[in-house]
């Protein structure tokens, strides 16, 4: 009974890990304009990379800073990107634009 509780701990445990990955900020702007997206005036847009794929990603709160080149934990669901902190907490925010993989470029 014990073996089989502690595998159910290990394997939630471990699944849980395994679903944030180790992201990208490439880069923020500041976007005063986008036709494109439901955005508004003067938001602020992230440009996260998460493997071979690049999005545009809204400001994930007002107490959340990211910076280009900084290296965060996330995951992608439903539109949405949750990133966590050093400290484990979790945000939400809304995935504005998904661009295309990377091709190689060799």
């Amino acid at each position: 009974m014990k073996r089989c509780l502690w595998f159910m701990l290990l394997t939630a445990a471990s699944g849980f890990a395994q679903s944030y990955k180790t992201c990208d900020v490439t880069m923020w702007a500041n976007e005063a304009y986008s036709q494109t997206s439901s955005m508004t005036r003067n938001n602020i847009l992230y440009f996260v990379r998460i493997g071979r794929m690049d999005y545009q990603i809204a400001l994930p709160g007002p107490k959340v800073e990211m910076n280009s080149g900084q290296r965060i934990h996330c995951r992608v669901d439903k539109g949405y990107m949750f990133i966590r902190d050093s400290k484990g907490k979790v945000s939400k925010t809304r995935i504005v634009d998904a661009g295309q993989p990377i091709q190689n470029q060799w």
